[in-house]
């Protein structure tokens, strides 16, 4: 095995195997197509779950629990989920992942997230079919997370996407009584939520106007702000 015409220390040719698209291995290491040198035990690594279409897995060896992302540069494409225990290690869906004892969100562009004051035993992961963000949602007996961030005041109870309106950067949603606005960003190195709370919507009369102007019997209200003006966010609430 090769790399800018050097051989790459340990190497063994006669024992080269390819893996899937984008991963190599041979007796002693695992490599990915660049020549990279995966920095994992070679002997007791193995995928766990391999999302090969999108350039990513996660993996684990005897003594730690990976998120690998052959997008990434030489330096980051191996991240270790560290804490995670590999003996009971699980992938629950394309972004969280779990042990006995922490629970971690992990998605390319996205910084890699421990869920903070998580409830292990209950947690669950949630699907939507039809929004953008359809497997970044999770839920425990007592709170609700994006990105592997509380989603604050938002109850599990009855807990639905109501509308995404993607190119705005957010999401409207709701438990059992209240309707909130959640503005969000990713990208490396940062996740963002905030939660703000739509005060006495009826649901039964409730319909959006556009992407950020609804309305219910009540009157209309008008979100504003996002993640870059987070000072400006604020409902505004126009009486009927």
């Amino acid at each position: 095995m090769y790399d800018s015409n050097e051989r790459i220390k340990n190497s063994d040719p006669y024992t080269f195997q390819r893996i899937n698209e984008h991963l190599v291995r041979d007796k002693n290491q695992f490599y990915s197509n660049d020549g990279t040198v995966l920095n994992v035990d070679g002997k007791s690594f193995q995928i766990v779950k391999d999302y090969e279409k999108d350039y990513f897995m996660y993996a684990k060896d005897k003594n730690k629990a990976y998120y690998i992302n052959f997008m990434d540069g030489k330096d980051e494409m191996v991240k270790e989920l560290k804490g995670l225990n590999p003996k009971n290690f699980k992938v629950l869906n394309r972004y969280y992942t779990k042990d006995d004892k922490k629970v971690y969100f992990s998605k390319e562009y996205a910084d890699i997230q421990e869920v903070q004051n998580v409830d292990v035993k209950s947690f669950e992961v949630l699907y939507f079919e039809n929004i953008e963000n359809k497997d970044d949602f999770g839920k425990d007996k007592n709170k609700v997370y994006l990105f592997g961030l509380e989603l604050k005041g938002v109850k599990p109870e009855k807990f639905q996407v109501m509308k995404e309106p993607i190119t705005e950067k957010i999401i409207y949603v709701r438990d059992e009584n209240n309707l909130f606005v959640i503005f969000y960003d990713y990208f490396s190195g940062f996740n963002f939520v905030k939660t703000k709370k739509i005060e006495n919507i009826d649901f039964a009369t409730l319909k959006w106007k556009s992407a950020r102007e609804l309305e219910d019997k009540n009157g209309e209200y008008i979100v504003n702000g996002s993640v870059i003006d987070e000072d400006k966010i604020e409902i505004k609430f126009i009486k009927k």
